[in-house]
């Protein structure tokens, strides 16, 4: 009988594969004792992998948040897109100004140029389509000889306008290139065509026959409108915005309209103060009633501006077609009532705010533009061709500029 100690103790299993051995690089043996079960259930804790995906409600939070980012991207971009339209409104608008009136600054080394459609026309243009073609019966610069030549009426109707009969100008006077351009808004348009950033469209119809859109191109013209009264000699240009409506029916700025406006101090310059200096630089004296025939006196003469202004035939108020000259003459004479004027000595002649013509009180303003000076007698007419020996006062003449805001132009004459 064998001692309990000399007894054979069975032989342990090798472990298996399963368990977690696995052999190492040396050939050895490895034992991965902690390694977590495969799978548990939730009685046990374990998440499991059901814990692995996305809820219904954490996808939906995440649709919504990516709803709310592009609706304020979006929003953004209308607004981006709907500031670039009013800012093409607002250089349209600029446009549209200098077409009428001109550059309102200097160019070109502080020199002032005269451009636009009342420099070439002496008065607003009544709708937009007017700066792209000539109204019917409006004079143009292309005609041959120029249209219109400058002539002096012995009578004038209330506002300064020839009446009757007319005393041609000398042959070799200057003649101004007055009448319509052609289009004031080249390289602008699109097929003659010119709306605002909006692309706006104007239905309604006129007087004449054709819709606001065909005249204005969905733009809002009309007077300047002072306390509820519309104010003469204005012009306003006015874009309703995005709806296309007065007024705005939302607090967007889109909405809102935008518009310019042209009022008489900018294109009408008052002729008070201005005046035009005569001064006898012949080395004699001058005697009026002989050396300035026909004058009888030195109380005859004067300064008249004659100023362009064209127009289409109303029959009713006797407006002629091609245009006509408004002859606007000085009120002041510093020399009425001399009998000669010595040598070296001058006369100046001199505009007040307002002038009496035919009967009627008008103030004494011209558009901007360039304008034809002569020195003429009572009647409106110009001096006799001086005898020989005497002096040609029919040579004495100019063109003037006047921009509205700048100083008054200088003319001074030298008889010789």
């Amino acid at each position: 009988m064998k001692h309990p100690a000399e007894m054979e103790t069975p032989p342990r299993p090798a472990p298996s594969p399963l368990a977690g051995e696995g052999r190492g690089e040396g050939g050895g043996r490895s034992v991965i004792t902690d390694a977590p079960p495969l799978s548990s259930s939730p009685a046990q804790g374990g998440g499991g992998l059901s814990g692995a995906g996305f809820t219904l409600i954490e996808l939906l939070v995440v649709v919504a948040v990516l709803s709310a980012t592009a609706l304020a991207a979006f929003g953004l971009i209308a607004e981006d897109r709907a500031q670039v339209r009013m800012d093409d409104t607002r250089v349209r608008l600029g446009i549209l100004r200098r077409a009428t009136v001109g550059v309102d600054a200097p160019a070109y080394g502080g020199e002032m140029r005269l451009s636009g459609f009342v420099a070439d026309n002496g008065r607003l243009p009544e709708a937009i389509v007017d700066l792209l073609k000539p109204p019917e019966g409006y004079a143009r610069q292309t005609d041959t000889p120029a249209p219109n030549p400058p002539k002096l009426a012995t009578t004038l109707d209330n506002k300064c306008f020839p009446v009757g009969s007319v005393n041609t100008l000398p042959p070799d006077t200057p003649l101004l290139l007055k009448g319509h351009r052609g289009h004031y808004l080249a390289g602008a348009t699109h097929n003659d065509v010119f709306r605002d950033g909006w692309g706006n469209f104007g239905d309604e119809d006129n007087t004449a026959g054709d819709t606001a859109d065909k005249r204005n191109f969905g733009w809002q013209v009309g007077s300047v409108i002072i306390d509820d009264a519309p104010l003469p000699d204005s012009l306003a240009i006015t874009s309703l915005g995005a709806d296309n409506m007065v007024g705005k029916a939302t607090n967007m700025a889109a909405e809102e309209e935008v518009g310019t406006e042209i009022r008489p101090q900018d294109w009408l310059v008052p002729l008070k103060g201005w005046k035009v200096t005569l001064t006898n630089k012949s080395g004699r004296d001058l005697i009026f009633s002989s050396d300035f025939p026909p004058a009888a006196d030195s109380g005859e003469l004067g300064v008249t501006l004659l100023v362009f202004e064209n127009s289409s035939e109303d029959t009713a108020n006797s407006i002629p077609d091609g245009g006509r000259w408004r002859q606007l003459r000085s009120a002041v004479n510093s020399c009425a009532g001399e009998s000669s004027l010595v040598a070296d000595a001058s006369c100046e002649f001199s505009f007040t705010e307002t002038l009496t013509c035919g009967g009627g009180t008008i103030d004494a303003r011209v558009p901007l533009g360039r304008h034809l000076v002569l020195l003429t007698l009572d009647n409106q007419s110009p001096p006799d061709p001086g005898a020989s020996g005497k002096p040609d006062l029919r040579r004495l003449r100019a063109t003037v500029d006047f921009h509205p805001g700048a100083l008054q132009p200088e003319l001074r004459w030298e008889i010789r």
